[in-house]
């Protein structure tokens, strides 16, 4: 966005001013008079109805960028995110040129129409939290203490991190996970997909308006839901307690089928629950 401080718009008032009232000459009056009243009409648009200086330059994005206390967060509104894993610097930012930062650091740019940004990380972070607006969102080959990843109508694709506590969130897009070990994942999308395959965890929580669920992976136990969507979770028979609740659709558990809800009892510590009002679920073994 185009800032201009209050001094320099008054010195800049002067200056017309003086221009319409002592030049002779006319086109230069006239321009001057024009500028003047552009001027005041801006000023009484902008205290009418804050934000318009934001609305008339929206072309412009600004991505604010933080590295400080073993912890790394980006916030932008529309360009897509691609997280990596350094090989040599600590921490670089690429999107048509290279910085490169090796201390506690926060940046912001403004840049017209900003398609993409390529970002690599230090190989082990205490946080890693990443926030758009409108662009999708990939991060692999991930280390941290705690990763959050969303976008509101972007996807969101995750592979090959690890974190005691994953958390992914998307509104319009789907979420993707591959490879991801953790202790607690969290994955949700309003009207997108939720896809957790070939990933390890101590407990799995997954939901979705109108957007399908499928669990490929090792886990003790899961909780997902959804409206519309289907749910199948594909897993080995660990003597699951299992719980499901599909209201309008069909349920199938290692061959048994039906409709409604079912129950039955297994281990402590492993469990399944899913339940969608008119999707169908289906429990495979691996």
């Amino acid at each position: 966005m185009i800032k201009f401080s209050r001094p320099l718009i008054f010195l800049l008032i002067i200056v017309l001013a003086l221009l319409c009232y002592f030049v002779p000459f006319k086109p230069i009056s006239i321009l001057a008079a024009l500028l003047l009243a552009i001027i005041a009409i801006w000023l009484i648009a902008e205290k009418k109805y804050p934000g318009f200086s934001n609305k008339v330059f929206k072309n412009f994005t600004k991505t604010t960028l933080t590295l400080n206390n073993n912890t790394f967060e980006i916030s932008t509104p529309t360009a897509d995110v691609i997280v990596k894993r350094a090989t040599d610097e600590p921490f670089a930012l690429l999107d048509g040129e290279e910085i490169p930062l090796t201390e506690d650091i926060s940046i912001e740019r403004d840049s017209k129409n900003l398609k993409y940004i390529t970002l690599y990380l230090p190989r082990e972070l205490d946080k890693i939290k990443l926030s758009l607006v409108a662009g999708n969102l990939d991060l692999s080959l991930a280390s941290a203490r705690l990763i959050e990843a969303q976008s509101v109508s972007g996807n969101v694709k995750l592979l090959d991190i690890a974190a005691n506590e994953i958390t992914t969130k998307s509104v319009s897009g789907d979420v993707s996970l591959y490879n991801a070990s953790c202790d607690k994942l969290t994955a949700y999308s309003t009207s997108g997909d939720c896809e957790i395959k070939r990933s390890k965890a101590q407990s799995i929580k997954a939901g979705s308006i109108s957007g399908d669920i499928e669990l490929l992976s090792d886990f003790n136990s899961c909780d997902l839901s959804t409206t519309s969507g289907d749910i199948d979770i594909t897993t080995e028979d660990k003597g699951f307690s299992l719980t499901l609740q599909s209201t309008t659709g069909d349920w199938t558990v290692f061959g048994r089928s039906g409709k409604g809800q079912y129950k039955e009892d297994g281990r402590e510590g492993y469990s399944i629950k899913a339940s969608s009002l008119s999707g169908s679920i289906n429990v495979i073994r691996r």
